[in-house]
């Protein structure tokens, strides 16, 4: 069988582009409309200007690594608790059932807002203690992630105040604490087994 070359141009080629919100534009409405216009072409979008800065990321991902790269002995002794705060083995999680036959092949560490035991927030789910690995074990691990972990949830609520006004809501709607006020948003520290750098 012979190829057959295709007569008369080419179809063009469709190209997408992702929408970057830049958190530091003083043009509140420039943001409100390119987010609305990524969640409606897309439903993606880059933050920009966010105010994390490239070197704090750069010593995250150094502490994360220095984490999953303990013995396994040290992460069970933070093994994942009820609140699910904490170290996840690798196969721990099987994310779908009724096609998988073993677990993700990955590990993983919750960490979220820190509610102590004995405030009755505690008792709501997801809402509790984070588990920490040993200071001596991990000098400055903790103060690195509850850091991030603050600054990531400033970002949030950031991007939810444009969300808002793209939602011709009061800026301040996701503040509310009967809406987003006392989020418990989860970071997830992941690791998947490769090529050690």
């Amino acid at each position: 069988m012979e190829n057959q070359k295709q007569s008369g141009p080419e179809p063009p080629i469709k190209v997408s582009t992702i929408n970057c919100i830049d958190l530091s534009n003083p043009d509140i409405g420039e943001s409100v409309a390119l987010l609305k216009q990524a969640c409606l072409d897309c439903g993606f979008f880059y933050v920009v200007n966010h105010g994390i800065s490239q070197e704090f990321m750069a010593e995250v991902f150094a502490q994360s690594k220095k984490f999953f790269y303990l013995p396994l002995n040290e992460k069970l002794k933070v093994l994942r608790n009820e609140k699910h705060r904490g170290y996840t083995p690798m196969f721990d999680e099987v994310l779908d059932p009724d096609n998988q036959v073993h677990g993700d092949y990955k590990e993983g560490y919750y960490i979220g807002v820190d509610v102590p035991e004995n405030d009755p927030e505690s008792e709501k789910p997801f809402n509790g203690p984070n588990v920490w690995p040993a200071d001596g074990v991990l000098p400055g691990w903790r103060q690195t992630m509850e850091k991030f972990h603050h600054e990531a949830l400033e970002v949030g609520k950031a991007v939810s105040r444009i969300i808002a006004l793209a939602l011709d809501l009061e800026v301040d709607f996701f503040d509310k604490p009967e809406v987003l006020g006392k989020p418990i948003a989860t970071l997830r520290l992941l690791h998947y087994e490769g090529v050690r750098s």
